[in-house]
């Protein structure tokens, strides 16, 4: 037979009560873990009292029993109280931790994707730059070079489709940003076609039949248009050709 709370003298009997009863209960392993923390945690404070009732039992003097009780009672109360401080300091401090390691990581994440996006930029830039080298090298462009300083021609619906597709198959980006992402008409397009390819001001009134009035006042529309500024119609020249680098 297990000694009994009452039977046990000191502490260390009074926790091998608990285990050894423990032990010989058919109680559900989690629930004997639970009871057992729960015992170590209270150990102090509970075997003063099994303590006291055996100093009872034993006729001993209830002041010295009652004194010898406060004292450890608050030698154990000081001791917990010392390792929850410890353990809140020891949470905040990770806590804080972490915070400025997740700060850190945001702002590596933040400069590489603002370098990305300035590698993207450059790369586009570069094949438009490319692409449009490619499309002055073409016979419609060379076409429209050549009418372009001889008011008595024009340029057909033929030569503008020749044109257009060759800055589309070569510049789909420029065509998709013009066209969908904006909605510019047919009109608009074709001059923002001719400031790409840094045709002046009076050459895009000899190749479209527009006046230079009306070319000034649709490129400066534009540029209120697509990019959301005001200011002259060359400024909307600069904007489109900067595209392309």
């Amino acid at each position: 037979m297990f000694k009994t709370a009452r039977s046990a003298s000191t502490p260390t009997e009074c926790k091998n009560v608990i285990i050894d009863a423990l032990r010989a209960s058919e109680m559900h392993i989690s629930t004997k873990i639970s009871v057992l923390f729960l015992t170590i945690a209270l150990l102090p404070t509970g075997c003063l009292a099994v303590e006291n009732v055996c100093a009872s039992d034993n006729n001993q003097p209830k002041v010295q029993t009652t004194s010898r009780r406060i004292a450890e009672s608050s030698t154990a109360e000081k001791m917990l109280g010392v390792v929850l401080g410890l353990t809140a300091i020891y949470f905040l401090v990770s806590y804080r931790l972490l915070e400025l390691r997740n700060d850190k990581n945001k702002e590596r994440i933040d400069d590489l994707q603002t370098k990305v996006a300035d590698y993207e930029t450059i790369i586009v830039k570069t094949s438009l730059a490319d692409a449009l080298t490619a499309v002055r090298e073409t016979p419609v462009f060379k076409r429209f070079l050549s009418l372009a300083d001889k008011p008595l021609l024009s340029t057909s619906d033929d030569d503008w489709q020749q044109l257009i597709d060759v800055v589309t198959q070569q510049m789909p980006s420029f065509a998709h940003f013009l066209l969908s992402e904006n909605g510019v008409s047919a009109k608009e397009f074709r001059l923002s076609v001719l400031a790409l390819l840094s045709f002046k001001p009076g050459q895009m009134a000899v190749l479209t039949g527009l006046t230079n009035s009306d070319i000034s006042q649709t490129r400066r529309r534009l540029l209120q248009k697509v990019f959301g500024v005001q200011g002259s119609a060359a400024d909307y020249d600069k904007r489109i050709r900067g595209m392309a680098g």
